[in-house]
C-alpha cells in the first residue's frame, strides 16, 4: 500500500511541475527572455505534463512515466542555462 502512494504521489509531483514549468517560461518570453529557446523548453515539459495528465485522468500511475519524468526534469534544469545558449544560437 506504501508503494502505490509513493508512486501516486511522485506521479502527481512531476505533472505539476510540468505543467507550472512553462508558465514560469512564459513570463521569462514576456519580461524579455529569448522566445524561441523558451518555448521549445515549453512545449517539451508541456508534452511530458499532458502524457502523465493524461495518465492521471485515466487512474494509471506507472514508474517508468515517474522516473522518466523525474530524469527529464532533473538533467533539463541541470542543463537548462547550456540548452537556453545552443538553442539561442542555432535558432537565433
Amino acid at each position: 500500500m506504501e508503494r502505490t502512494s509513493l508512486l501516486k504521489t511522485a506521479h502527481r509531483i512531476v505533472v505539476i511541475y510540468c505543467l507550472v514549468f512553462p508558465l514560469i517560461k512564459l513570463i521569462a518570453i514576456f519580461k524579455g527572455s529569448w522566445v524561441y529557446a523558451n518555448l521549445i523548453i515549453m512545449i517539451a515539459m508541456l508534452i511530458v505534463g499532458g502524457i502523465g495528465a493524461l495518465l492521471l485522468k485515466k487512474n494509471r500511475y506507472t514508474w517508468v512515466y515517474t522516473i522518466f519524468g523525474i530524469i527529464f526534469i532533473s538533467a533539463l534544469r541541470c542543463y537548462e542555462l547550456d540548452l537556453m545558449a545552443y538553442l539561442h544560437k542555432v535558432l537565433g
